[in-house]
């Protein structure tokens, strides 16, 4: 039972950390998007 609930756990707290990397990747990407059009 106990093992059951901490792999449920870790998994949530696994797609947390996904999605919160993407995000902050997509942040990234915009930003150096951004930049590229201003050199440009």
């Amino acid at each position: 039972m106990g093992k059951q609930s901490d792999s449920i756990v870790a998994k949530r707290f696994l797609k947390m950390e996904m999605l919160r990397r993407g995000i902050s990747t997509e942040k990234l990407q915009s930003l150096h998007n951004k930049n590229n059009l201003n050199i440009q």
